[in-house]
């Protein structure tokens, strides 16, 4: 007896611990296995289009008063109710509503759904909710087969082409990127010094808010709005209701005609739409434009060269499919295309926000 004891002990250690490697290999990082990680990247629509829904029929901006019920949303928005509530009960899953008494009310981050408070993307989110928009990713494997924007594929021109034959889209498409500039126009005025620039010129400047932003930030300096005719007319209204009229110009025109002339002149979310020539073209009308001692300031994501997580490196598939030859890119590629236009980098400044100031003084 006495030996058999002694021979199954050991037996039983090695078994224990052969079973607790192989558990050991097998166990997934975090808990999750990788199968069921990649069913939630391959799933990730059900959440994006939970909230673009929500934003697109205006749900949040009907819940200012407090807590109400899915049945009382319905009415109000013109849905199914059960369909509705179901479209509620997995937003409260991601944060947007908590649940009150079997009703519904908006959280810090469902807030950001409504039209009308200073931090609300309700505009950027509805953009993404548009049919045309999902049918250019529809068509992504084109951009890969062909290296040609996923964009005319699906809608036989190039985007700013067909935005310019549709008007209700380009209006979509411009509220959506004021949306986006505004929580970004705060971080550049917090992140980058304009202090010793007399008049700024924002190239592409849309509808002005940007620019608004940034002279609120500092009193003593002018603007200038560019862009095409139809577009910088919208900023007249706006600048004028946030008591900036008198410090700004509005001028149309086309950047790769050339561009007005500035102490310092800034570009947001442009270069990134655009070919590298096409970029240095807009560039050497800025350089044209300015003094010896002037400043390019871009506004733009920076791809770090690492591989590491970063906004940018989904932002360039946007580019990718969205546009003839336009890209998010990194320092190494800024610095080169500045030189081509003829200016140095000089610095890049983070801001609390997914961009950076990339600023260029000329050569």
């Amino acid at each position: 007896m006495a030996k058999n004891k002694a021979v199954k002990k050991p037996v039983k250690k090695v078994a224990r611990k052969s079973v607790a490697k192989k558990s050991a290999a097998k166990a997934p990082p975090h808990g999750v296995p990788p199968d069921a990680q990649m069913m939630q990247l391959v799933g990730g629509h059900w959440v994006a289009r939970t909230v673009q829904v929500l934003a697109q029929i205006g749900v949040a901006d009907r819940m200012k008063g407090g807590a109400k019920s899915a049945a009382e949303l319905a009415a109000a928005t013109g849905t199914h109710a059960p369909s509705l509530e179901r479209l509620m009960r997995a937003a409260a899953m991601f944060g947007v509503f908590k649940v009150e008494g079997g009703k519904y009310a908006l959280t810090p981050l469902g807030d950001t759904l409504r039209s009308d408070t200073p931090n609300s993307i309700r505009n950027f989110a509805s953009f993404f909710a548009e049919p045309w928009y999902w049918q250019v990713w529809c068509e992504f494997s084109h951009t890969l087969k062909t290296g040609q924007p996923a964009f005319g594929k699906a809608h036989g021109m190039p985007a700013f082409e067909w935005l310019s034959k549709h008007p209700a889209a380009l209006e979509t498409f411009a509220k959506a990127m004021t949306s986006f500039t505004r929580q970004i126009g705060v971080a550049v005025a917090e992140a980058y010094d304009f202090g010793k620039i007399h008049t700024l010129v924002d190239v592409g400047g849309s509808h002005g808010t940007l620019m608004s932003a940034l002279l609120k930030s500092n009193p003593t300096m002018r603007g200038v709005i560019f862009d095409l005719p139809a577009v910088v007319e919208g900023a007249k209204a706006p600048l004028g209701q946030a008591g900036l009229g008198n410090r700004t110009e509005c001028v149309g025109g086309n950047f790769f005609e050339g561009v007005p002339a500035g102490d310092a002149h800034i570009l947001k979310h442009i270069i990134h739409d655009w070919s590298d020539e096409q970029c240095v073209t807009i560039l050497r009308h800025c350089r044209a434009s300015m003094p010896r001692d002037g400043k390019v300031l871009l506004v733009e994501a920076v791809i770090p060269d690492g591989p590491e997580p970063h906004f940018g490196k989904l932002l360039d598939l946007e580019m990718l499919a969205m546009t003839q030859g336009g890209k998010e890119r990194t320092a190494g590629e800024f610095r080169e295309l500045l030189g081509k236009a003829g200016f140095t980098l000089t610095k890049i400044v983070p801001t609390m926000s997914p961009v950076c100031v990339i600023e260029g003084t000329p050569a």
